[in-house]
């Protein structure tokens, strides 16, 4: 037991470390300027974009959690995230365990806030990949759903996002947090260790 908790904290460390790698490339790389033509540009003049940053830090951060998944203490036997060719959708985070006949695969939102539009189409893209994946592995439990990765669990959103809980329940389309995620892969998290982390790569981006 003492060995397979220390493996798995030495895997969150270097999940960890995996991240400050991921967010130093994103900051190294062109982010987006503000300019002439916004009220930001008069307010507080040239400065790099936020909103450019937070939007490539919600798009690479999806390696972060392909990380963690294959250094499992049950690695999937493969990864088949990407565009599926069938349905010409991108496939988040999807992982094969063939000795226990699963296919884990969630749709990763980083903002549940999605508006009247994406909701809905968030949750028809699940179902649809949903039906592929049961027709392309026969014989194995579908695992899907959405994991909102910004939110380590329910219990820290404003009530006003429980008519978006709702529309995930009432399609019967799994939505999971940080904390569902961290159990299914048996890494140690704790809330605390989770906002504090994601707070100091935040930090990198002021530095």
């Amino acid at each position: 037991m003492e060995h397979w908790e220390a493996q798995m904290n030495n895997v969150v460390e270097e999940a960890f470390e995996f991240g400050r790698d991921l967010m130093n490339n994103i900051i190294a790389g062109n982010l987006a300027e503000t300019k002439p033509g916004s009220l930001k540009y008069l307010l507080f003049g040239t400065e790099t974009s936020k909103q450019s940053f937070v939007i490539r830090v919600g798009k690479s951060f999806e390696k972060f959690f392909e990380f963690l998944l294959e250094k499992g203490v049950t690695s999937p036997t493969s990864l088949a995230s990407g565009v599926h060719k069938e349905t010409k959708k991108d496939r988040d985070l999807l992982a094969i365990y063939e000795a226990d006949k699963i296919v884990y695969y969630r749709e990763l939102k980083a903002n549940i806030e999605l508006d009247t539009e994406k909701l809905p189409a968030t949750i028809e893209k699940i179902k649809r990949i949903t039906e592929h994946l049961e027709r392309e592995y026969p014989g194995y439990k579908i695992n899907a759903g959405c994991l909102c990765w910004s939110t380590y669990d329910s219990l820290d959103l404003a009530n006003k996002f429980n008519s978006k809980i709702k529309k995930f329940q009432e399609a019967n389309v799994t939505l999971d947090f940080a904390e569902e995620f961290f159990k299914f892969v048996n890494a140690p998290m704790t809330k605390e260790q989770y906002y504090d982390y994601f707070k100091s790569l935040g930090e990198m981006f002021d530095e």
